[in-house]
């Protein structure tokens, strides 16, 4: 994620070069995030997933942790584990500046930051969602928007492949539409591949 710092400084010497090469950075690495992926049918099979992995990942209610005197005897709750508690993909959509129409989902993904580690709150809330497309823009240049819609378009093949992991390992496996996280997950990540296709320059 070192790439977005870098692009915040080339900003302010409106550093054309530097901004493209960054953007190829992060393109880079949203490919290898992707082979990965693409990986994951070699040891683990929708099946065995969704009945032997998945139970073990939902939340819990009223659970009373003994001994941590944080919690101070008193009850918890807590949501179960989702992707949307990586702070990976929330970066890059607030540093693209990709917007999503406001609704229950966009409260939750705003909910899971309280999943995170601190300092990765802290680097998300800390990026300015207008300066990328404020600059693209305002410089006019073709190669660098160009760039930036090549860098759009990854972040947008990264969600389509997303979509087809979770119809294969969760929605075809069941009636149960729910995800681990308690959330109407196929049609909301649909809608985020919809919004980002549309914010394209």
């Amino acid at each position: 994620m070192h790439a977005i710092p870098n692009i915040k400084s080339a900003f302010e010497q409106d550093d054309i070069d530097t901004v493209m090469t960054e953007l190829d950075i992060i393109h880079s690495g949203l490919d290898a995030m992707m082979k990965t992926l693409k990986r994951m049918p070699e040891h683990c099979h929708p099946t065995i997933y969704y009945q032997q992995v998945r139970p073990y990942m939902f939340g819990f209610t009223d659970v009373i942790f003994e001994g941590v005197e944080k919690y101070g005897g008193k009850p918890q709750s807590f949501l179960g584990e989702t992707g949307a508690q990586s702070s990976i993909i929330p970066s890059l959509v607030r540093f693209l500046g990709v917007s999503h129409e406001e609704s229950s989902m966009t409260q939750y993904l705003r909910l899971m930051q309280d999943y995170m580690p601190q300092p990765h709150r802290q680097f998300i809330t800390a990026i300015d969602p207008l300066q990328v497309r404020q600059f693209v823009s305002k410089m006019n240049n073709a190669p660098l928007r160009e760039a930036y819609n090549h860098t759009l378009q990854q972040l947008l093949t990264f969600r389509k492949m997303h979509i087809r992991y979770a119809a294969s390992y969760i929605a075809n496996q069941s009636s149960d539409s729910l995800g681990t996280g308690g959330t109407q997950f196929m049609t909301w990540l649909q809608q985020l591949i919809d919004e980002t296709e549309a914010q394209l320059l």
